[in-house]
Parts: C-alpha cells; sequence; structure tokens
C-alpha cells in the first residue's frame, strides 16, 4: 500500500516538469505586456508562478502563516533564465521537503490566517495540493493564454497543444 505522500503526489513531477516548460516559453521581451487592463504583466505572471512553489515548502514546514505578515518574493526575475533559476530552485526545494514528509506530517492540520482571522485550514497534504499544485496549474493556465494571444508557440501539457500538432503536420507533409 502506497504511503500518502506517493498516493497523492503521483503526478507531481509531472506538473512540475509541465510548468517549467511553459515558463520557458515566455517572451521575456513583452514582460509589461497584459491582455486586459485588470490582468497582470506576463513578467509578473510568469515571476509567481515561478514562486508558488515556495508556499507549498512552507506549508510542509510551519504549523501555518498569516498573510498579513507576509512579504512577496524578492527574486529579481529580468530574464527567462532568471525565472528559471527561480522556478528550479523553489520546485527542488518543494520536491525535497515532500519527500522527507510522512504520513503523520501530511495529516497535520495547518491553517491561514488574516491579522489572526482564518481565511483556510486543512491537512497539510491537502493545502499544498489545493494552494500550491492547483495554485500553479491555475496560473500556468492563464500563461497559456497570455502565450497564445502573443502568437508564442508552446508545448501540451495533458495532451499535444495546437502548436506541438501543426509541429507534427509539418513532419509529416
Amino acid at each position: 500500500m502506497p504511503d500518502l505522500r506517493d498516493a497523492l503526489f503521483a503526478d507531481l513531477d509531472h506538473e512540475l516538469d509541465a510548468t517549467r516548460q511553459i515558463l520557458a516559453a515566455v517572451p521575456w521581451d513583452r514582460a509589461d505586456w497584459k491582455p486586459h487592463d485588470k490582468s497582470m504583466p506576463l513578467g509578473r505572471l510568469a515571476t509567481h508562478v515561478a514562486t508558488l512553489p515556495r508556499f507549498g515548502t512552507t506549508a510542509l514546514t510551519t504549523d501555518g502563516m498569516d498573510l498579513a505578515e507576509l512579504r512577496p518574493p524578492q527574486d529579481e526575475v529580468g530574464s527567462v533564465d532568471a525565472l528559471l533559476a527561480v522556478w528550479d530552485r523553489e520546485s527542488a526545494a518543494l520536491r525535497d521537503t515532500l519527500a522527507g514528509a510522512d504520513d503523520d506530517g501530511l495529516g497535520q492540520e495547518w491553517s491561514m490566517t488574516m491579522n489572526g482571522h482564518p481565511v483556510a485550514s486543512g491537512a497539510r497534504h491537502a493545502v499544498v495540493r489545493q494552494w500550491t499544485l492547483s495554485h500553479i496549474a491555475h496560473h500556468r493556465g492563464q500563461l497559456t493564454v497570455y502565450l497564445r494571444l502573443l502568437d508564442v508557440p508552446f508545448p501540451g501539457v495533458y495532451g499535444p497543444s495546437a502548436d506541438d500538432k501543426a509541429r507534427m503536420a509539418s513532419r509529416q507533409g
């Protein structure tokens, strides 16, 4: 019988690797571009995605977090290489921390508050899935929309993208 970590995070490597491929496609010369006035600029969105594994590491190593005390990451990201370096560092830390987790630790309650008022809580494994992996997938999806609107090719995540299909068709034709 697999332990909780292996059962719940069997797709971790696929999700992290797929996200890295999308981040690698970001055209940093368009970092200030955004599709709408209410949207985040491309560079800020990509940097947010690159730092999200840090939240999972925090959830696995602390009892909770008060968002009022949270300071945004101060990562200097001015290129795709720098973006990928942040991603590689943070996703490696998450992988390493999760590798050391056991069922007891993953089942412990973790809470997020704002000025001491509850925002969310749950077992650590659920917090990491929802607030890290699902959060990454959500923003990765936003990034693919940005890339499509900018006509930047990108690889598929759960099967071939339209760009992958076009490359395959051009090789066959």
